[in-house]
């Protein structure tokens, strides 16, 4: 969670993890407060790594 108090536009930007669904990202604002709902792909992979 991030809280910033400014005056005028300011411009933010963040790149997305591999496992993000990008089709399925999601925005709204609502009272000033920005929610953004980023899913996780279902095809994510996941990898097992053996130790030796």
């Amino acid at each position: 969670m991030r809280v910033e108090q400014t005056s005028g536009s300011f411009y933010r930007q963040f790149s997305l993890p591999d496992t993000a669904d990008e089709d399925k990202v999601f925005a709204q604002s609502k009272h000033g407060v920005l929610e953004i709902i980023i899913p996780k792909s279902k095809q994510s992979k996941t990898r097992k790594i053996e130790i030796k």
